[in-house]
């Protein structure tokens, strides 16, 4: 046996006042406790541990009150959840509790975990010491707080540590200890991480582009609730217009603000027909490596569903019929390959092959780097009334279209610059602060920028100058 740093993993419980009722039996009448469920990590030494939580229970003297419960499990990579600067935090759920006296938390977790060691491009898998199985298949962990929490209508944090000085690994087999942590960079939002949450739509309300709405996370639990802003992203699938309001089945990205006590949603799909059977896997993350010509895309991933990733990056392949969604509207293929880019973020839901570690997808959704998926810096994306999408236009600093020159790059700065030579049929018309191909309020196919700039096939910025206008084609929109 030897003792080996593997993780920490945590989550913050805050209890606030508000009205329901609650789930399971604590030690007290039911009140008005919504508790606010967090995942955290104090990880080192590792590049990646991935792990699937199941559920999480307060424990009282009157017995257990589950706050977050998914049969499938959250696979989570818990280096995620940890840079340079501290803690980050994800939202799990939000359940109203009843009032009464908390003296600890049982975390139940898939059996199975994958480990990266430092530098390593594949895997180890590792199981949960025997000790913890609970006799469903999965490991059930408890531990105590430093003092029982009092939960009667008025806010409480409680920050949970898998205590990483005391995680031990013998032949791939872990054994843990927990224990209550600090609370720090649990109320500032830019350290909460944006994640995926499946559920119905109540509560409509709002005008484009702030809506409200309560998102039923999961059956017999109250949900949480979502707000939308200038910056959310609403589409369907399938790359129609968005239909969203009550009783709609939605996935929303987005993370939870403290100050606001609600999840800031950075996209809302509205679900079809076809989704609602379901897809067995999903993946996003940023794109390491594509080809048009192999038809192909690798992502190092920071969010999956439906299975563990085995290597640090996960293949995913288009065969026919694939739907490629970018921002808020439908593209071809020809277009998705045009547009993307290293460092943009790419979602995909299909079927999973764990012995070639390919997702090959059968929805793909493309979000820009610099969040623009046809719109402006200021606020890309659509988010429409109940809900008309498609819309591309952007903020005041779109996006790109093309012109001549495979080297010749004309990039419009807020003067106007020019670069590189002009050649071939794919160089770039790029504007700058002033002059964009993608700007003003309602354009939509790069053909006028910003406040002052020009067409987007030749001329950017305010007094940028032109390209070679004997080659290549108009330019097309990213």
């Amino acid at each position: 046996m030897f003792k080996r740093v593997l993780i920490a993993v945590g989550f913050a419980v805050l209890v606030a006042g508000c009205g329901g009722g609650g789930a399971g039996s604590g030690s007290g009448s039911v009140g008005p406790n919504a508790v606010q469920l967090f995942i955290t990590d104090s990880m080192d030494g590792n590049d990646h541990v991935w792990v699937t939580i199941k559920s999480v229970d307060l424990v009282g003297a009157g017995g257990s009150t589950n706050v977050f419960s998914d049969t499938t499990g959250v696979t989570v990579d818990l280096k995620t959840l940890r840079d340079s600067t501290g803690a980050r935090f994800q939202f799990l759920n939000e359940n109203n509790v009843p009032s009464g006296t908390y003296s600890g938390a049982k975390v139940v977790l898939a059996k199975d975990l994958t480990v990266f060691p430092h530098g390593a491009s594949v895997g180890t898998p590792m199981t949960f010491d025997p000790q913890y199985d609970n006799g469903s298949g999965d490991s059930a962990i408890s531990f105590n707080f430093n003092s029982p929490h009092e939960v009667h209508g008025s806010s409480d944090k409680v920050v949970v540590d898998f205590d990483l000085a005391h995680w031990d690994e013998t032949g791939n087999v872990v054994t843990v200890s927990l224990k209550e942590g600090g609370k720090q960079g649990i109320n500032d939002p830019d350290r909460h991480e944006n994640i995926h949450y499946s559920g119905k739509v109540t509560g409509f309300g709002g005008t484009s582009p702030v809506f409200t709405f309560t998102l039923q996370h999961h059956e017999g639990q109250n949900g949480f609730p979502v707000v939308t802003d200038a910056n959310t992203t609403i589409f369907e699938s399938d790359g129609q217009t968005p239909d969203l309001g009550d009783g709609k089945n939605v996935v929303v990205e987005g993370y939870w603000d403290p100050a606001q006590g609600k999840l800031v949603a950075k996209s809302v799909r509205v679900l079809t027909a076809e989704d609602e059977q379901g897809e067995p896997a999903k993946a996003e993350g940023d794109v390491t490596e594509f080809s048009s010509v192999t038809n192909f895309v690798r992502v190092a991933p920071h969010e999956v569903e439906g299975f563990v990733p085995d290597g640090t990056t996960v293949e995913i392949r288009f065969g026919d019929g694939v739907v490629f969604v970018e921002g808020d509207h439908e593209v071809t293929k020809d277009q998705f390959f045009a547009d993307i880019v290293k460092g943009d973020e790419v979602e995909a839901d299909g079927s999973y092959d764990a012995g070639l570690s390919v997702l090959t997808a059968n929805h793909v959704h493309l979000h820009h780097e610099d969040g623009g998926d046809g719109g402006g810096d200021t606020g890309g994306g659509s988010t429409g009334g109940t809900v008309t999408g498609g819309d591309d236009s952007g903020g005041t600093t779109g996006t790109t279209g093309e012109t001549g020159g495979s080297t010749g790059d004309v990039t419009g700065g807020s003067t106007g610059e020019t670069t590189g030579t002009t050649g071939g049929s794919t160089g770039e018309v790029t504007g700058g602060s002033t002059g964009e191909t993608t700007g003003g309020s309602s354009t939509s196919s790069g053909e006028t920028g910003g406040t002052t700039g020009t067409t987007g096939d030749s001329t950017t910025g305010t007094s940028g100058t032109t390209g070679d206008s004997t080659t290549g084609t108009t330019g097309q929109p990213k």
